[in-house]
């Protein structure tokens, strides 16, 4: 790719990935919570806070969903560096457990939150990635306690296409003691949300829309799209 990272035996598409996430990792917070992200001044009054005073350099504060997103992209960047950094692999878990412990403890409402709509799912999203990555029981006890409450199916409808990404680790996991009962009903609802989607972009109506580049067309055929993508990786 010819970064200035190349040639220090790291993959470039790696290097890449922790040039952003590595801005998270240098602004948490000492007790784990994660920054929702920086942004400039006129940024952050139009889409954030708008009536609240914002804090210094346009860091917007953490939330739930910032925290878990983190915590799960965190743990997975771990399981791909630590065969060429062991050290950064271990640094980056760390910090994704102290993420989500923090989301953990901070009780929230999707349903009156713009900025965590899909807290729930991105809770299950992140406790299963780090028992991908650490083979912790706590992670698939977390993970199972989430997806027995439903919290895997509470979804908001604009975070829809998200679902299949959030659950594919634990679906494809072969940790010991994982629940092989809960893997197929989550690869059956990927297949089927597949199919559905699918169906439902076939028709006239929405292929016509899509070309004539209506934007909620659009956003249809991304979702199809998505789940069609991680149903496709299940069946071959």
């Amino acid at each position: 790719m010819n970064i200035p990272e190349s040639g220090n035996k790291i993959p470039d598409v790696l290097d890449e990935a922790e040039w952003a996430l590595g801005g998270y990792l240098a602004v948490q917070n000492p007790d784990g919570s994660v920054p929702l992200g920086r942004c400039n001044d006129e940024d952050y009054i139009r889409d954030h806070y708008r009536n609240k005073p914002r804090p210094a350099f346009g860091i917007l504060p953490p939330c739930n969903t910032s925290c878990t997103e983190y915590a799960a992209v965190a743990a997975q960047f771990a399981r791909l560096i630590r065969p060429f950094d062991a050290k950064r692999a271990d640094t980056y878990i760390a910090s994704a457990e102290r993420a989500l412990a923090w989301a953990l403890t901070h009780p929230v409402n999707p349903d009156k939150e713009d900025n965590e709509r899909p807290a729930y799912i991105f809770q299950a999203w992140a406790a299963a990635e780090l028992f991908e990555t650490t083979g912790k029981p706590e992670y698939n006890e977390t993970f199972l306690r989430l997806h027995q409450e439903k919290k895997t199916e509470q979804v908001h409808w604009s975070m829809s296409q998200w679902r299949p990404l959030c659950t594919w680790t634990y679906a494809t996991s072969h940790r010991d003691g994982v629940n092989t009962n809960v893997q197929a009903q989550l690869r059956k609802w990927t297949i089927n949300s597949a199919n559905d989607a699918v169906k439902h972009n076939r028709r006239k109506s929405v292929t016509e829309w899509v070309m004539m580049g209506v934007g909620s067309a659009g956003a249809m055929a991304t979702v199809a799209g998505i789940t069609a993508t991680f149903a496709s990786g299940l069946t071959g």
